[in-house]
């Protein structure tokens, strides 16, 4: 697909078209939330879409501003990362501060992955700011929980819903990203991946994770296979205990 920006980014062909079509537009919504699976590239979206948006050469992945907007130290792009745990009032009125303040670059941008994990109190204070937006603020906000989420903040969202990418995209990004790696090893990796760019590219760099994924994988087919109903039934109880 031919597009008007460099997005360096795999698949999601129809959202970064009605990404692009905002944009040249002039019709960015003040608040936008990108929907889908976990590990499939929302927040890397999100960081290319605020390097287009901030940078003087569209996201040229080599300026100052691109730079900081990678390393989440750019004063003009406020992160709320998932660092496992809820997200207080605290945080959000921390957000509403920073964002009040002056900028150097065309807008003051608020990235907040996961907004599932906000309870009522945060929720309602960041509603105030999405009803009544400061002018050149854009808020972009993920979620693979969308029904989590309170109506009243759902109903103000411009919404972009995710999905997987193909295997064979997946394998495309593999073999241009690690050109000395035997072709044969990417197969599991596409496997596991199950259409997520993201996990494709932990397995990646993290073999005993693969490597656990592999084992997973022939214990569940032997067993399928070999083992009886009792052990069937044990297995599975076995690893609904151990994800509790």
């Amino acid at each position: 697909m031919k597009t008007e920006f460099n997005w360096d980014i795999v698949g999601h062909f129809n959202v970064i078209k009605s990404l692009e079509d905002d944009i040249l537009g002039n019709n960015l919504a003040h608040a936008n939330l990108f929907v889908g699976p976990s590990h499939i590239g929302k927040l890397s979206l999100i960081k290319r879409l605020s390097k287009i948006l901030q940078c003087s050469q569209n996201g040229c992945n080599e300026c100052f501003v691109c730079k900081e907007i990678d390393n989440g130290c750019y004063s003009d792009v406020i992160e709320i990362l998932n660092d496992g745990h809820s997200l207080k009032i605290e945080q959000i009125r921390d957000v509403i501060e920073k964002v009040n303040m002056s900028k150097k670059s065309p807008y003051k941008i608020v990235i907040i992955q996961d907004i599932e994990r906000m309870g009522v109190g945060a929720s309602n204070t960041l509603l105030k700011s999405l009803e009544e937006p400061p002018n050149g603020v854009l808020f972009f906000m993920t979620t693979s929980r969308v029904n989590e989420i309170l109506p009243t903040i759902l109903s103000r969202l411009r919404v972009y819903n995710m999905g997987k990418s193909s295997d064979e995209e997946i394998l495309s990004f593999l073999e241009n990203r690690y050109p000395l790696e035997d072709p044969s090893s990417f197969d599991d990796v596409v496997r596991f991946a199950d259409g997520r760019i993201g996990k494709a590219l932990l397995l990646m760099e993290n073999r005993n994770l693969l490597n656990s994924y592999k084992s997973l994988y022939e214990d569940v087919e032997n067993l399928l296979i070999k083992g009886d109903r009792y052990e069937q039934f044990s297995y599975i109880a076995k690893v609904i205990d151990d994800a509790k």
